[in-house]
């Protein structure tokens, strides 16, 4: 099967999610705009202090089951079923444990308020338990129009009630309902719209099945967790809700983009993997053929964020965000180190290699938290620096284990990303110094003129350097829609 046929099949699994991860991302981005204008990043932090903890009760409630259900070449009811209540369960024991350790947070971060807060957040965990197999199922049936909608409509109206509560000076308040108005949406849309009903049967064999391919995965994604949140946690407890806020904020906004191109491109190639898991050379063109794809998006959207970083802080949040400009800058970059090492776990996923996962994740994320907490001496900047470099140091760990599972080599990955990366310093070289000498002008027409600049020039370095991956995505393109 030639490299052309597989970029096909990628191509039709990735256009409804790539219209949903765009829609999604315009939405979350006007969003979250006016909620920052409203709010302080003193709110922004206090919510991030109470997700931090109750974040880890998403992971746990999932626990890798609704992988499993996307994974498994076949199922019946009774293995749906049984994966629906063992969610319920574990949503409802989130619910309580979180309740229960509403002292020890509040103690831990010294913010009283967070105790009135916490219920209300666990409240929305116990709602997303509700969520995950539907989800699963839709997307193991390639369902991605129907998801389309469903998150589509949930973000927008749950994103016009937080600001209308932020208008209304609701303060802290308006995040809380967003994220409570978000989950219970969704769950009212999957639950209406999906054909999923579960059944009042239980198998001990099948959850054993279940756990078999979802603990290691459970591991794993703890420990991910833990790693990128292990930041947040402690600038939230050494420097507070405000510096945590700033922090926060501009993560968000370097991962928006980020995370949009990487879900829209991961939701599409797990499930793909999965159906075609017995041949492994396809999954190996098409991985690496994502990897290009990925990083021809990600790498200018990165740098250029980069270099526009104060006028963009400035121009889309205001003047009372705008500290958080040089730490934006230096995540920009960490992001396109995370954007080519995106789409690793699909590859351990559709071969079932989630103890590996586990494995894997563990050396790598425990490197990662040691680099933040020596860093945490120097501040929040310092921080920062240390997500770039363990960023880049873990890269060849994971490429490492990576060719072991798909029999490729580093030339593999050599030919996906060199002339990108080529082009991206050059290109940034350039911008750079256009940057400078536009300084005057402000903040809006910098943003225009090295926005449609960067732009022109790599398109027309992918176009003179002939990236294949960009042809691919041309042809394709014009195939579906012109």
């Amino acid at each position: 099967m030639n490299s052309h046929n597989d970029g096909k099949i990628l191509f039709n699994s990735l256009k409804w999610t790539f219209a949903e991860q765009v829609l999604k991302q315009v939405l979350s981005f006007s969003i979250g705009v006016l909620l920052a204008r409203l709010l302080s990043p003193k709110e922004f932090g206090l919510m991030a202090m109470i997700t931090i903890f109750t974040g880890f009760s998403s992971v746990l409630i999932n626990m890798g089951l609704g992988s499993a259900i996307v994974q498994r070449k076949e199922i019946d009811r009774e293995y749906i079923s049984t994966a629906f209540w063992v969610n319920i369960a574990f949503g409802v024991i989130a619910f309580v444990v979180i309740n229960l350790c509403n002292p020890l947070i509040v103690n831990f971060y010294g913010e009283g308020i967070l105790s009135k807060l916490i219920p209300f957040v666990a409240l929305n965990i116990l709602l997303s338990s509700f969520s995950v197999i539907p989800n699963a199922l839709l997307m193991r049936s390639l369902n991605f129009q129907l998801l389309f909608r469903i998150n589509t409509f949930a973000i927008l109206l749950s994103g016009v009630g937080a600001i209308v509560m932020a208008y209304l000076n609701y303060s802290i308040w308006s995040l809380i309902v967003q994220s409570l108005l978000l989950q219970f949406i969704t769950v009212i849309l999957l639950w209406t719209f999906s054909k999923f009903r579960p059944i009042f049967t239980f198998s001990t064999a099948k959850m054993k099945n279940l756990f078999d391919f979802s603990i290691p995965l459970f591991g794993s994604s703890s420990v991910t967790y833990l790693y990128r949140n292990i930041d947040s946690l402690l600038i939230g407890k050494t420097l507070g809700s405000d510096t945590l806020g700033l922090y926060n904020k501009s993560y968000a906004l370097m991962s928006l983009p980020l995370t949009n191109i990487n879900n829209a491109i991961g939701k599409a190639v797990f499930p793909s993997f999965a159906k075609m898991q017995d041949n492994k050379s396809r999954i190996k063109n098409i991985f690496f053929y994502a990897i290009s794809a990925v990083s021809l998006v990600a790498f200018p959207v990165m740098t250029i964020a980069a270099i526009l970083a104060h006028p963009i802080i400035d121009f889309i949040y205001g003047t009372k965000w705008v500290e958080s400009a040089p730490i934006f800058s230096v995540l920009a970059i960490a992001g396109m180190i995370q954007a080519v090492s995106s789409l690793n776990g699909n590859v351990y996923l559709a071969f079932g290699k989630t103890k590996l996962l586990f494995k894997v994740g563990l050396m790598t994320n425990v490197f990662f938290i040691l680099t933040i907490f020596f860093a945490l001496q120097w501040g929040v900047m310092g921080v920062t620096f240390g997500v770039l470099i363990a960023s880049i140091l873990v890269l060849p760990i994971n490429w490492y284990f990576i060719n072991k599972i798909l029999l490729s080599n580093w030339k593999n990955y050599f030919n996906a990303l060199f002339k990108i990366s080529l082009i991206t310093f050059i290109n940034s070289l350039i911008l750079y110094a256009v940057f400078h000498k536009t300084i005057e002008l402000g903040s809006s027409w910098q943003i225009a003129i090295i926005s449609l600049l960067g732009l022109c020039l790599y398109i027309s370095a992918y176009e003179l350097f002939k990236i294949e991956a960009y042809f691919k995505l041309k042809d394709l393109f014009k195939s579906k829609f012109l």
